[in-house]
């Protein structure tokens, strides 16, 4: 875009900021962005996203844990270590999943 080209666009509308930058778009930019959708979700469709990513964290916490600590002897550390497990992992899933 040549320079006299952006001067006229500017200049023949009211407000001086972009379209794209002004607050009411950015705003409707980011309420539709990945990183903000799962929170304009309802309810269900919510609990539905964090299910789906407990369970795809469990699947790479359980072994672990399990390896760790076998369930069937010492069930309470391996719950314990899968649970620490599912908060570490759950950071790396919500940003795969969502």
């Amino acid at each position: 875009m040549l320079p006299d080209d952006l001067i006229k666009k500017t200049t023949s509308s009211a407000c001086p900021v972009p379209f794209e930058q002004q607050p009411l778009n950015e705003y409707r930019e980011l309420k539709d962005s990945w990183f903000f959708h799962l929170a304009t979700l309802e309810t269900p469709g919510y609990i539905k996203k964090l299910l789906w990513i407990w369970l795809w964290s469990w699947a790479i916490a359980g072994p672990v844990a399990a390896a760790s600590f076998p369930p069937a002897k010492h069930p309470i550390p391996f719950l314990l270590v899968g649970a620490e497990g599912l908060r570490c992992f759950f950071p790396l899933f919500s940003y795969i999943f969502i």
